[in-house]
């Protein structure tokens, strides 16, 4: 579980750290972080059955992200092409498709390793997190109508914000399964 997990956890910090400076590249691009994902799931692969559709996932963005290497994530006039727009909703519903998998493969770990506390936590941040992820798609969706000047500006603040936590726990919760022994 350690070497696995490990390159799981790196995969996903690679992933959700963008860094361009003032390069017009990721300098850590997000289908390196996806096939360190692919290979940590496939060290574990022949024992949880789940472990097919998250390894499927995994390769498949890595292939998939490969774009976002390159990029321009904006137009000359600051507005977002149609098709990368697409695109972008594509890798994100990838993402989370992949997100809810590992959460899976962690709770079927977790419940062979028999510690009910683990299965407790897993569960419930697997739970949390979705709720949390949820709550912020539909609010951002929808707050792009309200006035910048406003409170929608600061709820939409504070939903990022637990948004971002919810992303460290969830890395915390990947750092965690590495020291569960089956």
């Amino acid at each position: 579980m350690n070497d696995a997990f490990t390159k799981i956890f790196w995969g996903f910090i690679i992933v959700f750290i963008d860094i361009r400076f003032i390069l017009p590249f990721d300098i850590l691009a997000d289908s390196i972080g996806y096939f360190f994902i692919y290979l940590g799931i496939n060290l574990v692969r022949h024992e949880f059955p789940i472990d097919k559709k998250a390894s499927y996932s995994a390769i498949v963005l890595a292939i998939l992200s490969i774009p976002t290497f390159f990029y321009q994530t904006e137009t000359g006039a600051g507005q977002f092409t149609d098709h990368f727009n697409w695109y972008l909703t594509v890798l994100t519903l990838g993402h989370f498709i992949l997100i809810f998998y590992v959460f899976q493969l962690i709770v079927e770990i977790a419940k062979t390793s028999g510690d009910d506390s683990f299965v407790r936590r897993s569960s419930n941040t697997f739970i949390t997190y979705f709720i949390v992820t949820f709550v912020v798609y539909i609010w951002t969706s929808f707050s792009m109508n309200f006035p910048i000047n406003s409170e929608w500006a600061t709820i939409t603040t504070v939903l990022l914000v637990i948004s971002f936590i919810m992303g460290i726990v969830f890395l915390s919760l990947l750092w965690s399964t590495r020291n569960i022994r089956i």
